[in-house]
């Protein structure tokens, strides 16, 4: 497939990065190879590549990889690991703030959102600081749109109506942004 083919790409390109000593260019690599895996459903796999990119990026101590971050937050997500996810998305979020990436840290509390069900105040909080943050700079992105459909799912579970349509809003949204039909379409259902 398409995507198989992608990763033998990737992994070359990590091999000729580390030949030449650009650990950035290898830890750019292992997240593509690492993202390839998490659309394949491999999340074991993606898991293992988000942890060695981010490890790379965190030793270089170089700007840009903040991504990484929200990568393997939604990775923990999708395993429903969400104490873990929290304590890797905190990281990301200083990052986040320290870079001024504001449409990433808007996905990011998206994320901190699913993370926080149950303690319903820090759920509002973050919340609302993705709204805000999504809106002021238009950031449309399919990860993004995911996880709020999962943190819509889980506060559905939890008994919590409003705050589970609240994210299905936001999903909507990100997936009309993105033109993406067929997800609208599956989020107005659960609406």
């Amino acid at each position: 497939s398409e995507l198989t083919e992608a990763g033998k790409h990737y992994r070359l390109a990590a091999e000729l990065c580390d030949r030449i000593g650009n650990p950035i260019g290898v830890a750019v690599c292992l997240n593509g190879v690492a993202e390839i895996a998490r659309l394949q459903g491999d999340l074991e796999t993606a898991e293992a590549g988000y942890r060695r990119a981010l490890r790379l990026h965190t030793a270089t101590h170089a700007a840009g990889g903040e991504f990484i971050y929200l990568n393997l937050g939604l990775v923990l997500l999708a395993q429903n690991r969400r104490l873990e996810a929290q304590d890797v998305l905190e990281v990301g979020r200083a990052a986040l703030e320290r870079s001024g990436r504001r449409g990433l840290l808007g996905g990011l509390h998206v994320q901190l959102s699913a993370c926080s069900t149950g303690r319903w105040q820090q759920w509002d909080e973050h919340m609302a600081h993705a709204q805000r943050l999504l809106e002021e700079t238009g950031m449309m992105d399919p990860d993004t749109a995911w996880a709020a459909q999962i943190t819509g799912d889980l506060a559905r579970s939890s008994g919590e109506t409003g705050r589970a349509i609240r994210a299905y809003e936001l999903a909507r949204q990100q997936w009309i942004g993105l033109n993406q039909q067929a997800k609208v379409d599956e989020v107005e259902l659960t609406l």
